[in-house]
């Protein structure tokens, strides 16, 4: 009887808890029915603002808010504790020392005209900043000290910040959110599975970082969903999707650690090989092994590559790794030949070792760089050895007035860069030793105080840019500044009758027409160009003008349409035929015979007193509108 008393008792207790879980349920859907359904009925501001109220109140556990009057309780938003409204906008938030718990939502950025916003004193109120707050260009008062919200490492935020401040005024928690990382691949291809770790690259936290045990719980959010991982640290993906994909990983604001995004790009298939670089000595020694290491690119090619090496006196040998060791029993030229592939495509290359039956000291170094310079710049030196079957590897040991000193190991030759900060003569020198013998070599650069380029160059020449055939006329070049470094060179264009290299040229012209004179001027650290136009005309002397009338008019007849490649006449003529002469015909462009003056003289007037027509020629070699002008001149017309 007992035991069927207790059995009934823990019935009725059951039902009882499933009933209360029920009503407990129905509550929430009805507390969360009503929050999303509180905006169909406001009117007083718009729709979109009155849902960011209901988030941020959502967000901040507003029903456990010290005062939380009207919030969600009245179709009046404005008149909710802490808002602000002018003329149906929302433009003040006042939630200051209001026991705000959680984080502030991404929906805030949603309230455009928000002046001021205040959020200080809620030490419960953390995470990052989000980013949507840069969307309240209009805000002018921002506080959130006292909290535990953080600064993401965003400069964006930062800058926003600094503008509200500049409006107003900004008060924060000067606390510096962490920063979540992400690693794993940027290429890969369809149908392909990759894996991405999760990490805190900044910020300080209580826990360890990488997999493992953690002394608190932590629970990763990876968007979109992955394959397998999700609340874990480490993720993977299978792609089914072409294109650029975003990935997300985010821990709870609580911890005040950033989100981070990594982008990869999915491919349609395999990307190929383009080219291969191969690396190693150059020289060396019999039964002594020597590494060369490949390098494909681009760095997006499909894996798995493998490589093929062919190598001199081996046997053909293929590996999944981009490095190989060999060594040979005989003196002379190996090549050493490695193919890396993939299922999308090869490359090859090819590198060249020098091995002697015994060691090669090195017999003399030649040093390669500039004599003369500036100080305060830098300037490559390059040494060789030779013989360039000196044993490998090459130690070189360089020393620079100052003093500098540099050591490099390397192959048959080496680069070093030195910059000096005071002027004169300064001393490079270089010691090589490859453990059987050593040789030295020095090289010296002079160096002036400074460097003065030259900003610009111009060119004077004949008055008006006029002037005439068969005359010789002088060309002048003149820099800025003028104590620009020496020495300058002048390079002219066309040759010059004389003075190439200098500052004064001289040119003269056969025919008539427009031409271009330029010069390059350059010294050691610059060049400035500029160009002169000339145009040069025929040498006539006026002669006395016969009396007669004035230019009445001239007229061009010929064709319209023609081909290239193809002469064809025109004809001028002017009126009256009583013109006074002598009568200047000038042509633009100049024809074929080249005369593009044509003049009829005085003393020819009698007997070409009725010529009133003139003929020339012209042709091209290429299609388009051609305009052909004559201009037509006596004394009494000018």
């Amino acid at each position: 009887m007992k035991q069927q008393l207790h059995i009934t008792l823990v019935r009725i207790l059951l039902v009882f808890i499933i009933s209360l879980m029920s009503f407990l349920a129905l509550a929430i859907q009805f507390s969360t029915a009503k929050d999303q359904n509180i905006c169909d009925s406001v009117t007083e501001i718009s729709y979109s603002e009155c849902r960011v109220l209901v988030s941020l109140y959502n967000s901040t556990n507003g029903a456990n808010w010290a005062d939380n009057t009207d919030w969600l309780r009245s179709d009046t938003p404005c008149s909710w504790y802490g808002v602000e409204c002018e003329a149906g906008i929302v433009t003040s938030i006042m939630l200051g020392s209001n026991s705000l718990t959680g984080t502030i939502p991404l929906e805030i950025g949603n309230l455009p005209n928000l002046d001021r916003l205040r959020l200080q004193n809620n030490l419960a109120l953390s995470g990052p900043l989000p980013n949507s707050l840069v969307n309240l260009t209009n805000l002018s008062v921002f506080r959130f000290d006292n909290t535990n919200l953080c600064i993401p490492p965003n400069p964006d935020i930062q800058t926003w910040l600094n503008d509200v401040d500049s409006r107003g005024s900004v008060e924060t928690s000067d606390i510096t959110c962490g920063q979540l990382g992400i690693t794993g691949p940027s290429f890969s291809e369809i149908n392909a599975s990759d894996t991405f770790y999760a990490s805190f690259i900044s910020g300080t936290v209580s826990m360890p970082i990488m997999s493992g045990t953690f002394s608190l719980p932590i629970t990763y959010t990876w968007q979109p969903e992955p394959t397998t991982g999700q609340g874990t640290n480490i993720a993977t993906y299978t792609w089914t999707i072409l294109g650029r994909q975003i990935i997300t990983a985010s821990i709870p604001y609580s911890f005040n650690i950033a989100p981070a995004t990594h982008a990869i790009t999915i491919a349609s298939g395999a990307t190929p090989p383009e080219s291969i670089s191969l690396t190693g000595l150059t020289a060396g020694v019999i039964n002594k092994p020597y590494d060369f290491i490949a390098q494909v690119m681009p760095i997006s090619t499909t894996k798995p590559i493998t490589y093929m090496w062919q190598v001199t006196d081996h046997l053909p040998v293929t590996i999944p790794v981009n490095s190989a060791s060999f060594r040979w029993q005989t003196a002379g030229e190996k090549r050493v030949t490695v193919i890396a592939f993939n299922r999308a495509g090869s490359v090859s290359s090819t590198h060249t070792i020098h091995v002697t039956s015994s060691p090669i000291p090195p017999k003399s170094v030649s040093i390669e760089g500039d004599k003369t310079g500036f100080m305060n710049t830098d300037y490559q030196f390059t040494a060789r050895v030779n013989p360039i079957t000196t044993t490998q590897p090459i130690t070189y040991r360089w020393t620079a007035t100052g003093p500098y000193v540099q050591t490099h190991v390397g192959t048959e030759y080496d680069t070093v860069i030195f910059n000096w900060s005071s002027e004169g003569i300064k001393t490079v020198a270089v010691v090589v030793d490859n453990g059987i013998g050593t040789t030295t070599e020095k090289f010296s650069i002079t160096l002036e105080i400074e460097s003065i380029p030259i900003i610009s160059v111009t060119i004077s020449g004949p008055e008006d840019n006029i002037g005439h055939v068969n005359t010789r006329y002088d060309f002048v070049a003149e820099i800025f500044p003028t104590n620009a470094n020496t020495p300058i060179n002048y390079e002219w264009s066309p040759e010059p009758m004389f003075g190439q290299g200098e500052a004064i040229v001289g040119y003269e012209w056969a025919t008539t027409g427009e031409y271009v004179v330029s010069v390059l001027a350059s010294n050691m650290s610059s060049s400035a160009e500029d160009m002169y136009i000339i145009d040069i005309e025929s040498s006539i002397i006026p002669p006395t003008p016969v009396s007669g009338e004035d230019l009445q008019s001239v007229m061009i007849n010929g064709p319209t349409i023609g081909k290239i490649n193809t002469p064809y006449t025109f004809i001028t003529q002017f009126l009256p035929v009583t013109a006074t002469r002598p009568i200047t015909l000038t042509w633009k462009p100049i024809p074929i015979d080249g005369n593009q003056i044509i003049v009829l003289p005085d003393e020819e007037q009698l007997q070409k007193l009725n010529q009133v027509t003139i003929t020339v020629a012209y042709l091209w070699d290429r299609i388009g509108e051609k305009i052909i002008t004559v201009t037509a001149q006596n004394i009494i017309d000018l």
